[in-house]
């Protein structure tokens, strides 16, 4: 019996697909570089009283170390589960962290909502999207990854400058409140559009398999 060789289409839907990577980079790692102008609000303002300027650095590299901790078990929620529920589930959490930040009085209340909740919501959003993309290429996947990860550029820039401009408009807390609904907003529009081509390519890896720890690499 013969196998069928899968050809990706290098195109057509694979455009979709990436300009969805491309907003979810854009609205995960994009969105998570605007800690600094909050950062940067807090300290001149005291905003927090008694927090120590590394407590608040550590909030903005926690989010992303869990962001990439978690990947084990993005990876067993999409063999398990599928990518649709990655989606949906990493979009509510970058949401509601954001959202519950914006209620923040304590400085441990953000560790929590911008640090560690925000930071599955990303590791669910980014490391599942990142996955699908190179399916649907193969000459021009260089070029796909590479507009879908400038995504997390633009992102940095548009939502800086949004935050700055929030925060001395409305306000610290309700610069968070908008950014929870254009996160939810794009993200999920992102989730709809974005096709895995599981069913034709029929990957037969597992997600983590605990036997490949006692191979032993020879050089």
């Amino acid at each position: 019996v013969s196998e069928r060789i899968d050809v990706p289409p290098d195109g057509r839907y694979g455009w979709v697909v990436t300009a969805c990577v491309f907003f979810i980079n854009a609205h995960t790692w994009g969105v998570n570089s605007a800690w600094g102008v909050f950062l940067a609000h807090f300290l001149s303002h005291s905003t927090f009283k008694g927090a120590s300027h590394l407590q608040y650095a550590l909030i903005g590299g926690l989010s992303i170390s869990q962001a990439l901790l978690v990947s084990t078990l993005v990876a067993k929620a999409n063999e398990k589960l599928g990518i649709r529920f990655s989606l949906v589930l990493g979009t509510l959490l970058v949401s509601a962290s954001l959202l519950a930040a914006s209620y923040a009085t304590k400085v441990w209340h953000l560790f929590l909502s911008q640090g560690v909740c925000f930071g599955y919501g990303m590791g669910f959003l980014y490391i599942t999207a990142s996955a699908v993309l190179p399916q649907w290429f193969s000459k021009r996947r260089s070029l796909a990854v590479a507009i879908a990860s400038s995504g997390a550029g633009v992102g940095g820039l548009a939502y800086n400058l949004g935050a700055g401009a929030g925060i001395d408009s409305v306000g610290w807390s309700w610069t968070y409140v908008i950014l929870a609904a254009s996160t939810l907003a794009v993200n999920l529009m992102c989730t709809i559009l974005l096709k895995d081509r599981n069913k034709l390519i029929r990957p037969h890896k597992r997600s983590f398999d605990v036997r490949q720890l006692a191979h032993i690499s020879t050089w």
